[in-house]
């Protein structure tokens, strides 16, 4: 018959759990079978027990596998000299060594044992030790001589022989406790009371003394022939051989009723092995079922539930035996692989789990009776029954945040745009609609009664107040100034007003609601919830920033988020408990964070919660202090000090592996032994990193396992190991502490701490009688230096005169190079006197003119002939506008060569700059009638900067203009151009010759030319172009022809604006 997989054995085992009664005490059954999937040697195995070091040795029937909970060492009789490979015996000495072996018990004329191999292995040298290599000359008997042993709780080893001995070795020497001068072996002997023991002899439970008298005899009836006794914990004594057992208690015969501690029994018959656990439980194996019971003799779980007798598995899950580790978790030993079972009581009762409820706000209607809000309508449930009656069951009435009025009745944020007011008095309801001014609607989240009962609700797009006049919710426009828009989520009040948390942060509302202002010193987290702890300290749950804790006082706040330990950072409420935690519903389950050191412990389905994923709004704190927490999938109830506490002093944290890096042969060293028995880290200067990987003795779900990490010293608080290791090394020279502390999958601390000394040891050369003697040879090499000294400044000499010279003909150099400097100089001085000349010439001639034109307005006034005043008034105005833009060109060229000109930020608007300069020149244009003309693709951005770009446009429209006859043309056009944006400006004047054109660029001045109506410049508006357009990487083309009018265009880098 094929066997079943590991998976397989796991859908089989089908846990059942039974209450004590009614809503009783319940029990989480978590499992794992361990198999040579999870590093497992041998599906076989014999025996499983746990060191005093917290490790898992699992005896197989291949060899013998430790289990550290991160990997499987496996140990054989071939390389580490075991006794055999089908192990069946495995102890923990008294020493620590393991006592290895294969037993094959036989009957000997009624007493079973015999046949027995045993070495003793050491875990810290992975090594084994003969009989004789173990014991020497201590052991009063040869190997063959042993009959059988057993060794207990307090690892003392109680040992017989075939002669008929029995003995009791602790470590340091044998002690004789029976010796029957050969009359029957002995297995070995337990003490019983007046220096009696117990021992198995023929067919019989016989209580001797120490010459092996009977003192008390019980006899084995039919084919009962145990192997085994051993101490009950209520004080019997039970027998055990394959099949069957049977108990002795003092004064009374063999029996099959197991004793319990708080009265009445267990019949063991149907059993074939009991074995007590921890907590006073009781575990029961038969042929095909595993049941477990409570110390009062209430079953408690049981597997695999009802199977059938045909079953194809029934053969595969015979139960021999289970072993219970220091931290509860059971290692049961079915015919293959390793069953690991942890069972323990549920502190949270679950309620509408498996029913599709997916909860929302909580009301309290009295001690045991809340209205719960689902997406299954409205109902109300009593905690008592787990009855849950429902009151309304419209399906639109899915409502989110609720709150009950001083009234009674109850104030509900449905999906909808619409809230809703309960009456619970006769469970009638009214709707009210959820719109602003506009008639737009929102969704609310959260309604709120202030203390001085006005109604507030917190709706998907800002703030609304019931208006109890129009009985309608109205939307106050001073504070949606600063609230609209936004989801309010929470509401919390206290003197200074009402807090108001919302999806961009957190806002203080006044108590008559007139002023708000928001709390500028946090950042805008989303925020669902507010817990102000105290006046001067707020905890804030987000939605994506985890937990912050807001410390008005300080003027500051810390953020904790999964980097920190949490499992989630969508967190719905922080409620506070008596013990100081604070317990937190998040997407990603129950956390209970500890304020005191930032630490949260984390619940899930696996510890009793009905689901991992909570809901907003679905929290609830009652009079008697238990917390409700809505999920996705039901309730969840519980009071706090029901949960266990933070310590579980039976799980055990140590060292698992050390190792050192040595910088001279470039590898890491394992120090594991060196550490564990020196109990320290010595970093010295070819040493300077340790590695240390510890291991926590909660075996359940070790990857769930959290290790914590402080160097005293060094760290000022703990860190989170992103493994199970820690890396120490570079530390500053002086002795530390590394403390190493762990959290079990559950939750829980372990019981221990680990404080390990680190000592980084300064290296020799930096130690001060190193420092003396190098002073010494110092001082012994000061003569020698003297003497070298003088040759070296002889040497120096030679050199310094080279270097004389050197300089000397750099200074040659310099000095021709401020000769050249100073001719250029000249030469810049020239052309700035012949540009003043050009200034001076040019502007003459608009004086003079101004000067006869008034003139002639004087002579006209005089003779009354003003028929003539208007035609001086247009030659007026064109003079005035030419002098305008010589004298324009004359500053900017001034500014450029001062490097003042601003030519403003970039980019700007290619549209808005022509059409500036298009107003500014139509009036000039209009004097000589001539036709100005805009042609511009909109949305075209240049690099350059507006100033910028309006110089150049009105030098090019200018001189268009300036050299255009009256009744001409001048058109600008601006496009898109292979990445470029292109600007030409077009006249049909009087062009230039091909000769005119070519000097454009070459000349650095160019004199002044007249326009078509005697319009004067200074001849630099094309020398400030061209400067313009090289400091802004553009480029200026020019097409023109004698009487034929001319194109400039301007080519300029593009900015692309979304």
């Amino acid at each position: 018959m094929p066997h079943p997989s590991p998976r397989e054995v796991l859908f089989l085992l089908l846990l059942f759990l039974l209450p004590t009664g009614g809503r009783g005490q319940e029990y989480i059954v978590q499992h794992r079978v361990f198999s040579i999937e999870d590093g497992l040697f041998s599906r076989f195995v014999r025996k499983v027990i746990q060191d005093q070091r917290g490790f898992i040795w699992i005896a197989t029937s291949e060899g013998l596998d430790r289990y550290d909970g991160e990997q499987v060492l496996h140990y054989t009789k071939e390389q580490h000299g075991l006794p055999a490979n089908d192990i069946n015996l495995l102890f923990e000495g008294p020493d620590g060594r393991l006592w290895v072996g294969n037993w094959e018990i036989k009957d000997h004329n009624g007493v079973m044992g015999g046949n027995l191999k045993v070495s003793f292995f050491d875990p810290i040298t992975e090594t084994a030790s003969t009989f004789r290599e173990y014991f020497g000359d201590k052991a009063p008997f040869e190997e063959d001589e042993l009959f059988g042993l057993q060794v207990d709780n307090s690892r003392r080893a109680w040992l017989g022989t075939y002669s008929g001995k029995a003995y009791r070795y602790d470590g340091g020497h044998f002690e004789l406790l029976v010796d029957n001068k050969g009359a029957a072996p002995i297995s070995y002997a337990l003490p019983a009371l007046e220096n009696t023991f117990w021992l198995l002899g023929p067919h019989a439970l016989l209580r001797v003394d120490s010459a092996g008298r009977e003192v008390e005899r019980d006899a084995f009836t039919g084919r009962f022939l145990p192997h085994k006794i051993i101490f009950l914990q209520n004080g019997g004594l039970l027998a055990e051989d394959w099949y069957t057992m049977r108990i002795k208690y003092p004064g009374q015969g063999l029996a099959r009723q197991y004793r319990l501690t708080g009265g009445g029994a267990v019949d063991i018959s149907p059993y074939l092995k009991i074995q007590e656990g921890q907590g006073g439980r009781l575990w029961g194996f038969k042929k095909h079922r595993l049941e477990v019971f409570d110390a009062a003799g209430q079953m408690i779980a049981g597997f695999p539930k009802d199977p059938p007798a045909d079953a194809p598995y029934s053969f595969q899950l015979p139960f021999s035996s289970l072993f219970t580790d220091r931290d509860g978790l059971a290692w049961v030993i079915p015919q293959e692989n390793l069953l690991l079972l942890d069972i323990r009581e549920n502190g949270f009762q679950p309620y509408l789990q498996g029913q599709g409820y997916s909860l929302r706000a909580m009301i309290a209607l009295g001690q045991e009776e809340i209205l719960v809000n689902t997406y299954k309508g409205i109902h109300q449930l009593n905690l008592s029954s787990g009855e849950a009656k429902l009151l309304f069951e419209n399906p639109d009435l899915q409502a989110l945040g609720a709150i009950r009025a001083p009234s009674g009745e109850v104030w509900a944020a449905l999906h909808g745009s619409k809230a809703a007011r309960i009456n619970l008095e006769d469970n009638s309801m009214e709707l009210f609609s959820i719109k602003n001014q506009k008639g737009i609607s929102f969704d609310p989240y959260c309604p709120f009664i202030a203390r001085n009962g006005k109604l507030w609700m917190g709706t998907e797009g800002g703030i609304a107040a019931f208006d109890t006049t129009s009985r309608q919710f109205v939307f106050d426009l001073y504070l949606n100034h600063y609230l609209g828009g936004k989801a309010i989520n929470w509401f919390c009040e206290d003197e200074e007003g009402i807090w108001i948390g919302s999806s961009e942060g957190l806002f203080l509302l006044s108590d008559n609601g007139t002023r708000i202002q928001k709390a500028e010193e946090l950042p805008p987290f989303h925020i669902y919830h507010i817990y102000p702890e105290s006046p001067s300290r707020f905890w804030l749950s987000t939605r994506g920033g985890g937990l912050i804790r807001w410390d008005r006082a300080e003027g500051g706040f810390q953020q904790f988020t999964v980097k920190d330990g949490l499992s989630s950072n969508i967190i719905y409420a922080a409620y506070p408990d008596d013990n100081g935690f604070l317990w937190l519903p998040s997407q990603n389950g129950l956390m209970r964070f500890s304020p005191s050191n930032n630490i949260a412990r984390i619940f899930k389905e696996i510890q009793g919660l009905p689901s991992n994923e909570f809901n907003n709004y679905a929290h609830l704190r009652l009079d008697d202090g238990r917390l409700l927490f809505g999920t996705i999938d039901g309730l969840a109830v519980f009071s706090p000090k029901d949960i266990p506490g933070g310590q579980s002093e039976n799980t055990q944290l140590s060292i698992l592996e050390a190792e050192q890096f040595n910088s001279s042969s470039g590898r890491m060293e394992r120090i594991t032994r060196q550490v564990i028995r020196q109990g320290r880290v010595e970093l010295t200067s070819s040493r300077r990193l340790a590695v240390l990987q510890f291991f926590l003795s909660d075996y359940l779900n070790p990857e769930k396992n959290r290790y914590f990490y402080k160097i005293e010293g060094l760290d000022p608080t703990w860190q989170i190991m992103a493994e199970n290791q820690v890396s120490v090394g570079q530390l500053p020279w002086g002795r530390y502490t590394l403390r190493v502390r762990a959290m079990g999958q559950d939750g829980y601390w372990a019981g221990n701490e680990l404080a390990i000394p680190v000592y980084s040891i300064r290296p020799v050369y930096l130690r001060w009688w190193f420092i003396l003697l190098a002073a010494s040879a110092a001082t012994g090499l000061v003569a020698l230096l003297f003497r070298w000294r003088l040759w070296q400044l002889k040497r120096s000499k030679l050199l310094l005169e080279a270097e004389v010279a050197r300089r000397t003909q750099q200074v040659e150099q310099k000095r021709q190079t401020i000769a050249e400097q100073k001719a250029r100089l000249e030469e810049m001085n020239a052309a700035k006197d012949k540009l003043f000349s050009i200034v001076g010439h040019e502007l003459r001639g608009p004086l003079m003119y101004f000067g006869n034109i008034a003139n002639r307005i004087s002579y006209a006034l005089q003779k009354k002939e003003y028929e003539h005043l208007e035609g001086l008034g247009e030659k007026v105005k064109t003079i005035a506008s030419s002098t305008n833009n010589m004298l324009n060109n004359l500053l900017n060229w001034s500014l450029l060569e001062s490097g003042r000109l601003s030519f403003g930020k970039g980019p700007a608007d290619v549209q808005a700059v022509l059409m500036q300069v298009m107003e500014t020149y139509q009036e000039v244009a209009g004097l000589k009638r001539l036709e100005l003309s805009l042609d511009a693709t909109p949305g075209l951005w240049v690099q350059a900067g507006a100033d910028g770009l309006a110089i150049l446009l009105q030098n090019l429209v200018s001189n268009a203009i300036k050299f255009t006859p009256e009744g001409g043309a001048v058109s600008i056009r601006a496009s898109q151009k292979e990445g470029r944006v292109a600007i030409a400006v077009k006249d049909d004047g009087i062009g230039m010759a091909k000769e005119k054109t070519a000097q454009l660029f070459s000349a650095p001045f160019q004199l002044a030319s007249l326009g078509t109506a005697g319009e004067r410049g200074a001849g630099l508006g094309l020398q400030i172009v061209q400067e313009i357009l090289r400091r802004n990487g553009g480029m200026l083309e020019v097409e023109s022809r004698k009487g034929g009018g001319s194109t400039f265009t301007l080519l300029l880098p593009g900015e692309s604006i979304v």
